[in-house]
């Protein structure tokens, strides 16, 4: 084995601590999106470099052994794909402002600079320490954002184009044509969305016996201190009529009870890692104004539940795509034990579940569960030798799957109960 080969295969649980890390951290920013009616963005992959791309990238920079670690800006990679452009830039505003001071953070606009192929994204790169001690010990990440064109241009032509070589040079100039065209639909989607978020600014003080956008606009800056999205006042307007409200008289005094909207954000949270937007929190109190409190929160937690579904079924879709395609496949992966967070993003995928130590929390694999799991996936032709193969190669990892006599126990704990 190489220096870097063994270098590699002593950094892994590194490596893999890492892109927990990184996950965790983009999961986060994408949580704090102020308004995710307008603002899409979604993590749709994440990877750890392969030691043989390591290794062409090292030979490439001339690196040797620990310096490919050292210098290789992209260990951890991760894409995430959104809407809009305006939303590409803000996403890397918000992870900007969730990183460590010191983690070095820099970016590569082949947005504004496409390169010569045509390759549009936002490359931000950045250091995320593997330990939890005092001594630094850093890992090169890479995050590309884009828009939803952007990666379908990608996805379109990476493969077929080029990473074959002697392609014709026609075709090249047809794949560079097409980035050109997403790029217009780019720009048309943005003045789409800006003139979505175009402001209402009310006058002075309007008639609030009657409903009107100017109303509706006036007592929302009046509460929040900004004015409106157009879309946003918009659909107040329709709420008033679906909710039969004639009349906007009280509602400027509900609006001002502090009390209540601790209320709709803790019924929020109790589902959502964030608070309700002031555009949400608007709403919801027209709601409350018409049909009271009560009403109100369980309208939020209604919607809390769905967007919660909306990002629980994007994860298990992007786990599910994760999962190698046959059975030989998986069992390779699983038995090369390439780390832990990979097994339990499969177990979760395939609701073979997991558990906790009742004495330190430490996450519980049912290695049982998990292999009849795995079978009932593939359904392989030798289910019976799959299955004492999951079970094996688990024990053999570094999983916690539990104490031999105790599940209930991770197996350092039933160790120390024995003793006792």
């Amino acid at each position: 084995m190489s220096v870097l080969g063994g270098v590699y295969r002593r950094r892994e649980g590194d490596l893999t601590r890492v892109l927990q890390r990184l996950t965790s951290l983009l999961r986060d920013v994408e949580a704090r999106i102020e308004d995710k009616t307008l603002v899409r963005a979604r993590l749709l992959a994440y990877r750890v470099k392969s030691l043989e791309s390591l290794q062409r990238k090292a030979r490439k920079n001339k690196w040797k052994g620990e310096d490919a670690f050292a210098h290789c800006p992209d260990l951890i990679g991760a894409r995430v794909v959104c809407n809009n452009l305006e939303d590409v830039y803000r996403f890397a505003e918000l992870l900007r402002e969730r990183l460590p001071w010191d983690s070095r953070f820099e970016i590569q606009d082949y947005i504004k600079t496409p390169n010569s192929h045509g390759y549009r994204s936002l490359h931000i790169n950045f250091m995320l320490d593997a330990t939890d001690t005092f001594v630094p010990d850093r890992v090169g990440c890479e995050v590309q954002i884009r828009t939803r064109l952007q990666d379908a241009w990608g996805e379109l032509t990476h493969g077929d184009i080029y990473k074959q070589d002697d392609v014709p040079e026609d075709l090249r100039e047809q794949a560079l044509h097409l980035a050109d065209l997403l790029v217009t639909a780019d720009k048309m989607a943005s003045t789409i969305r800006r003139r979505a978020v175009q402001v209402v600014s009310p006058g002075e003080r309007p008639d609030l016996s009657a409903i009107s956008l100017d109303a509706l606009a006036f007592l929302f800056r009046e509460r929040f201190g900004r004015s409106a999205p157009d879309y946003a006042m918009r659909q107040a307007l329709n709420a008033c009529q679906d909710l039969g409200v004639s009349s906007l008289e009280g509602f400027q005094a509900l609006l001002h009870q502090d009390d209540l909207r601790r209320k709709f954000d803790k019924a929020y949270r109790s589902i959502m890692p964030t608070l309700l937007s002031p555009e949400d929190v608007f709403l919801t109190m027209l709601r409350a104004f018409a049909r009271g409190d009560r009403d109100a929160v369980n309208y939020v937690r209604r919607k809390a539940r769905r967007e919660f579904r909306e990002i629980d079924a994007v994860y298990r879709r992007e786990l599910l795509s994760s999962l190698p395609e046959s059975a030989d496949e998986f069992l390779a992966e699983l038995e090369s034990h390439d780390g832990e967070p990979s097994v339990q993003g499969w177990a979760e995928v395939l609701d073979a579940g997991m558990g906790s130590c009742r004495v330190c929390g430490t996450r519980i694999l049912d290695a049982e569960g998990f292999a009849e799991a795995v079978v009932q996936h593939y359904k392989p032709s030798q289910s019976d030798k799959v299955y004492e193969r999951v079970v094996a190669a688990l024990y053999d990892s570094g999983v916690e799957c539990g104490g031999w006599d105790d599940a209930s126990l991770c197996s350092y704990h039933e160790y120390q109960a024995d003793k006792d």
